[in-house]
């Protein structure tokens, strides 16, 4: 007589199709980056991150019970990139008008439901980083209490020179809510990302328009207008800067000659756009963002940094100009993201409320107070969720 046992399915085969779906988005997103000068189609950075997140939940609920431990190590991969890159979409460098068309979306409230179904379904621990060594974390650490005194003058106030630089920060500080709102009828944007918008945007809201207003004689010009653009970028040949020129920190000659940094000719298009200047926080935290990632940089802390690096690194060059160089080409924003994952104690400064703090004990040449907050937050910020902002309540 025959005794079968019903096994559960293998998680790993039940969850190949999923994985499989992400490896597809990831390539596909990176090809389009490399394509088009670093555009986002949105859709499928809405798809990747939700099939992220179902991927984790699947993965979390699994009945195997076979190999645990490295089923939620994959889910807890999974849902701590989802996370990361929703953080991403939040602070993409788009319009105004496209920044909240991107927060109030449809996708984005179902991103906001699938993380809070992970969560109540036990997945607040999925969000929990590895653990680190202390000597790592407290290297993290300082390089975060170097750019906060290095940006709000604390470094300065053992010397006498606290009163020039409170003066000379005083004439460049944007408070909140004073912020310029900066509107123009054109954009300054890569060649191939310009091709791809008047062909996939632009125009077919003309047609659109057009369709409900037949004959409409300013719709028209318009339409023909860009028709003659779309062909004279498509047809336009430059000689790409292989290597833009630093004439000085953080200037390109995207500024100087209309390339970007990676050698892609720079056009105009006639496309509105709204922009905020931005106020002293906002300013702050690029400037720590750039200043954290350039001292972790070679340094040991994180391996996909580390391994950026070495991507970007010429071993015919100078080791010092090497690693600058190699600097000068990563997406700093990326990089702070992947080093969150890390360290979620670095996700504190995309809070307003504790970058405010943590800029007033620094301005204030509190530093002992300074130190004693971040190693409180190293210590206590393990998990992703407890260490970031409220943009996905």
């Amino acid at each position: 007589m025959r005794n079968d046992i019903v096994r559960p399915g293998s998680w790993r085969d039940d969850s190949a199709p999923l994985l499989s779906e992400i490896h597809e988005l990831e390539e596909r997103i990176e090809a389009s980056n490399l394509l088009y000068g670093g555009l986002k189609d949105l859709d499928d950075h809405y798809r990747l991150i939700k099939t992220k997140l179902d991927t984790a939940l699947f993965l979390l609920n699994h009945t195997d019970k076979r190999d645990t431990e490295e089923r939620v190590r994959v889910a807890g991969k999974q849902a701590r990139e989802a996370l990361t890159q929703t953080d991403a979409l939040h602070n993409a460098n788009v319009s105004l008008d496209q920044k909240d068309q991107i927060t109030d979306s449809p996708e984005m409230a179902e991103i906001r439901q699938k993380l809070q179904q992970l969560v109540l379904f036990g997945g607040a621990a999925l969000f929990e980083a590895a653990e680190t060594r202390p000597v790592l974390v407290r290297k993290v650490a300082a390089a975060l209490r170097k750019a906060l005194l290095k940006y709000t003058g604390g470094q300065h106030q053992q010397t006498g020179e606290k009163k020039a630089r409170e003066d000379h920060l005083a004439r460049y500080e944007i408070k909140e809510g004073e912020e310029d709102i900066l509107l123009s009828d054109r954009m300054v944007i890569p060649l191939s990302q310009a091709v791809v918008l008047i062909e996939d945007e632009v125009l077919p809201a003309v047609e659109k328009a057009l369709k409900e207003n037949p004959g409409d004689p300013e719709l028209l010009k318009r339409k023909k207008r860009l028709q003659d653009q779309l062909a004279d970028f498509k047809t336009t040949k430059f000689f790409p800067r292989a290597r833009p020129h630093t004439i000085e920190k953080d200037l390109f000659t995207a500024a100087l000659a209309g390339y970007t940094r990676d050698g892609e000719a720079l056009v105009t298009v006639n496309m509105g756009t709204i922009q905020s200047s931005g106020n002293t926080y906002d300013h702050l935290l690029e400037h720590l963002r750039v200043e954290i990632v350039r001292d972790c940089a070679g340094a040991g802390v994180s391996r996909e940094l580390d391994a950026e690096i070495r991507k970007r690194h010429s071993p015919r060059a100078g080791r010092g100009f090497a690693l600058l160089d190699s600097l000068n080409t990563l997406d700093i924003p990326a990089i702070f993201r992947t080093l969150s994952t890390e360290y979620p104690f670095l996700r504190r400064i995309e809070n307003r409320e504790d970058l405010k703090l943590l800029a007033d004990l620094a301005a204030g040449g509190r530093r002992s107070d300074l130190d004693s907050l971040i190693e409180s937050m190293a210590r206590e910020d393990t998990n992703l969720l407890s260490a970031g902002t409220d943009k996905l309540e």
